[in-house]
């Protein structure tokens, strides 16, 4: 599973690349950001990253109000990406799977110091917020070694799979950057 920009499917992915489109556009106006002061006049921008439903994930709203955009997307591509495999996520209660995300993005540094603001999110929290959701039993695992993290978050999967230590894997990475008006 994958959300891209210019992408909400890997199929719609792959389309770009095979048709050799470019998915950076301008800066939104919807998401706060100025062109003024900014280095940057374009970007890849994944749509509907505000969309979100936080009871469906037996999330609180009002934690869900501050939660890392990353874990959102990681949370919804993870819930698909086992859904993909013909699993019913819901029947995993107690399933020795294992779960490995690598990235993040700035969105704690972003609103940390914001005044009656506490966010719901720590690196490690993004692979940990995927099995919890399903209350899953094997290794939750977050890596965080810069351009190499989802590359290492697979390959520390197919080592504990190697080793035993879970059945399944859920393996990827996710960088969102936030934008200063997305709270």
């Amino acid at each position: 599973s994958g959300r891209f920009p210019g992408a909400d499917t890997t199929d719609e992915f792959y389309r770009l690349l095979l048709e050799g489109r470019s998915a950076i556009t301008p800066l939104p106006l919807d998401r706060g950001w100025s062109v003024e002061g900014c280095d940057a006049t374009h970007g890849g921008f994944l749509d509907g990253i505000d969309q979100f439903d936080p009871v469906f994930f037996r999330i609180p709203p009002k934690v869900a109000e501050t939660l890392d955009p990353a874990e959102r997307l990681f949370l919804m591509e993870g819930w698909r990406a086992i859904e993909d495999t013909g699993t019913d996520p819901v029947g995993l209660a107690g399933a020795n799977w294992g779960v490995f995300c690598g990235g993040g993005g700035d969105y704690t540094l972003r609103i940390m110091d914001l005044p009656g603001v506490s966010p719901h999110v720590t690196q490690s929290s993004i692979p940990a917020r995927l099995a919890y959701s399903l209350n899953l039993a094997g290794p939750s695992v977050s890596v965080d070694a810069g351009c190499a993290s989802s590359l290492l978050a697979v390959a520390q999967a197919c080592d504990q799979l190697l080793l035993g230590r879970c059945d399944v894997a859920v393996a990827g990475g996710v960088m969102v950057h936030s934008t200063p008006n997305l709270i």
